[in-house]
C-alpha cells in the first residue's frame, strides 16, 4: 500500500534495494529508449557534430590532467589564444569521470556513449527518488522518473552530453526539502554539492538550478517548514559555502573568457528565442507526432513535454494545489522564460541578473519546467489512486501513454569518424607545431561540421590547432577566417605563415572541385612542401609543411 503525505513532510528512508531495482529498471528502458546505441557504443554517435565536440572535450580534460594540469583550460584550438575551453561548457565533472578510463586506453568514443547512456539512467533515478520522498508512491515516481528521463527535449539534444545530465535538479530539490524539514548541515551540504556538481556538468542548468530553487524554497519555508529559521540559515548558509569554494576556481576561467568576448547580446537571445508552439513540437522520428519545418536548430525548438504529463500536472495541481504551489509557481515561471524575448519576464532577467547575459538560448530552462511538470505529475498520478480499481489501472495506463509519446526508436546515428588515420599518427610522432586544417568555416557562417571532426582527430596527436569549433568565438580566429577567404592564395599563406602554421592539412570531403583547384595552386607554390597524401573513406587527405624563414 502506498502512501500520499504531500509535499513537505518527513520523507520515509529510501532502502538499498529500492535503489538497485530503480537503476536496474531505468537501464532496461534506457537500453530501449536509445536502441539500437546499445548495439553501436564504439562505432556510432548522435546525428549532430556536437558529438563529436563532446569526445574532444572529454578527451582533453584526460590529456590535460596528466600533461599540465595547471593549465587546463588552454585547449589546443584557437592557436594562439589561452583559455579556449572556457569559450564552451567545458564538462569539467564529466571529463574528471572519463579520465580514469582514457588513462586506461579506452576508446573515447565508447566512454562518450557510456557517459551518454548514463546520463538517462540517472536522470529517471534521481527523479525516481525525488518524487518518492514527496509523494511517497512508488507508481507515481516511476512516472515522473520516466517521463523526466526519456522526454522529446531530451532526445533532440541527443548529441549534446552536457545538457543531457540533468540529474542533479531534482537531487537539489530533494535536498532543499530536507534542509527546510530538518534544518541538518548534512542536508545543506548535499544542497551545496549537487547545485556545484550541475555547474561542473553544464553551467547553462546550474543558473536555471538556482532560479528553480530561489522559487521554491520560499514556498516550502511556508508551507512544509518544520525546522527553525536558524537552524535552516545555518545549513544553508554552509552548504552555500561549499558550493561557492568548489565552483569559484572553476568560475574564473569563464569570467576572463566573458571579458574577452564580451557578453551575449539581447539581438542573440532574441534570434534564439522559441515561439509557444515550441510546447507542441516533439523530436524528428517520434511515433506519434511529427516534427514541422522550423527555421531555427530543430534541437532547442523541441519543448514538448506531452499530453499525458501536463493532465496529470493538472490533476496533481488541482488535488493538493497549497502542497505543489511552489512547483507549480516554478513551472509557470519556468516556461515563460523559456520563450526567451516572446515572454514576459526573461528581459528583465537578462537586465538585472548577470549570469542570464551569458547566455544564448534561453529554451533549455524547460528542464527546469519539465521537473516541476513532472513532480506535479507524480502528484496527480496519486490523486488518481483515490478511484479504487478504476484509477489504479489509470495509473498504468498514463505510464504507457507516456512512454508512446516520448518513443522515438529507432534512433538515427552517424558512423564515428574513423579512428586511426596515418594522417593524424604522422602529426602524433612530428615535433610541436601549429596545425591549420582546410576547409575552414566563413567569417559570416561559423556553422560548420568539419571543425569538430578535426578537433576529434586533434585527440590522437594534440597538437595546437589554429581551427577551433565552439560557443564563442574569439576576434583574432573571426579576423583570420575573413583574411583566409582566398586560400590559398599567396597572401594568405603569408598570413598562414605569420600565425606560425607549420603543418597544413587538406580536405575533399564536400569540396572535391575546390581541393581539386587548391591543390594545384599549393603545389606550385614556394611558401609549402607536399610531405603525403592519403585516401580515407570518401576523401583524400593531402599534407603539406609550411617552409619556414631559416
Amino acid at each position: 500500500m502506498t502512501h500520499d503525505r504531500g509535499a513537505g513532510q518527513q520523507s520515509r528512508p529510501y532502502a538499498t534495494r529500492d535503489l538497485l531495482i530503480t537503476l536496474l529498471g531505468f537501464t532496461a528502458l534506457t537500453a530501449l529508449f536509445t536502441y539500437p546505441q546499445i548495439l553501436h557504443l564504439t562505432d556510432a554517435i548522435g546525428p549532430d557534430y556536437d558529438a563529436l565536440f563532446s569526445i574532444w572535450r572529454l578527451a582533453w580534460v584526460g590529456h590535460q590532467l596528466a600533461a599540465q594540469p595547471s593549465a587546463l583550460f588552454d585547449a589546443n584550438i584557437f592557436y594562439p589564444e589561452l583559455n579556449t575551453l572556457a569559450y564552451s561548457d567545458a564538462m569539467l565533472l564529466l571529463g574528471l569521470v572519463a579520465t580514469p578510463a582514457l588513462w586506461a586506453g579506452v576508446p573515447p568514443t565508447l566512454i562518450y556513449n557510456l557517459l551518454l547512456l548514463a546520463s538517462f539512467i540517472a536522470a529517471g533515478t534521481a527523479m525516481y527518488f525525488c518524487a518518492h520522498s514527496i509523494v511517497s508512491s512508488r507508481t507515481a515516481a516511476w512516472f515522473a522518473g520516466v517521463v523526466f528521463a526519456f522526454q522529446p527535449y531530451r532526445f533532440a539534444h541527443y548529441s549534446h552530453l552536457e545538457l543531457l545530465w540533468t540529474c542533479w535538479i531534482p537531487l537539489a530539490l530533494w535536498a532543499l526539502h530536507r534542509v527546510i524539514e530538518t534544518g541538518r548541515v548534512k542536508f545543506g551540504v548535499w544542497l551545496g554539492l549537487f547545485i556545484a556538481a550541475q555547474a561542473l556538468t553544464c553551467l547553462y542548468y546550474a543558473v536555471f538550478l538556482v532560479t528553480a530553487l530561489a522559487i521554491v524554497a520560499p514556498f516550502l519555508l511556508i508551507i512544509g517548514r518544520r525546522a527553525g529559521i536558524g537552524t535552516i540559515a545555518r545549513a544553508t548558509a554552509i552548504g552555500s559555502v561549499c558550493c561557492i569554494a568548489i565552483t569559484l576556481p572553476y568560475a574564473m576561467p569563464y569570467r576572463a573568457a566573458q571579458q574577452a568576448v564580451g557578453h551575449r547580446s539581447f539581438n542573440e537571445v532574441v534570434s534564439w528565442s522559441p515561439s509557444p508552439s515550441s510546447y507542441l513540437t516533439a523530436q524528428d522520428g517520434n511515433w506519434l507526432y511529427p516534427s514541422p519545418t522550423i527555421d531555427k536548430d530543430i534541437s532547442e525548438a523541441v519543448l514538448f513535454p506531452g499530453i499525458a504529463l501536463v493532465a496529470l500536472a493538472a490533476l496533481g495541481f488541482a488535488s493538493r494545489a497549497r502542497k505543489f504551489a511552489g512547483y507549480a509557481a516554478m513551472t509557470v515561471v519556468a516556461f515563460d522564460l523559456s520563450l526567451g524575448a516572446n515572454g514576459l519576464l526573461y528581459p528583465a532577467f537578462y537586465a538585472m541578473v548577470p549570469p542570464y547575459q551569458g547566455l544564448r538560448v534561453p529554451a533549455r530552462i524547460f528542464v527546469i519546467a519539465a521537473a516541476g511538470l513532472c513532480l506535479l505529475g507524480a502528484a496527480g498520478m496519486v490523486a488518481l489512486r483515490r478511484f479504487g480499481r478504476i484509477g489504479r489501472i489509470a495509473q498504468h495506463a498514463a505510464i504507457v501513454a507516456a512512454c508512446v509519446e516520448m518513443a522515438g526508436v529507432p534512433l538515427v546515428l552517424q558512423s564515428a569518424p574513423l579512428a586511426t588515420l596515418h594522417t593524424y599518427r604522422w602529426l602524433a610522432e612530428q615535433p610541436r607545431g601549429v596545425v591549420l586544417e582546410w576547409p575552414l568555416p566563413s567569417a559570416s557562417d561559423l556553422g560548420d561540421t568539419e571543425t569538430p571532426r578535426f578537433m576529434f582527430h586533434s585527440t590522437q596527436h594534440w597538437q595546437p590547432m589554429v581551427n577551433g569549433y565552439s560557443g564563442n568565438y574569439p576576434a583574432s580566429f573571426l579576423r583570420l577566417l575573413s583574411e583566409l577567404e582566398g586560400f590559398p592564395s599567396a597572401e594568405s599563406l603569408r598570413v598562414v605563415k605569420a600565425r606560425g602554421v607549420r603543418y597544413l592539412i587538406m580536405h575533399s570531403r564536400g569540396h572535391s572541385q575546390r581541393y581539386a583547384n587548391a591543390m594545384i595552386e599549393l603545389m606550385a607554390s614556394p611558401e609549402v612542401e607536399w610531405q603525403f597524401a592519403e585516401r580515407a573513406g570518401d576523401e583524400d587527405i593531402a599534407v603539406f609543411l609550411v617552409r619556414t624563414d631559416e
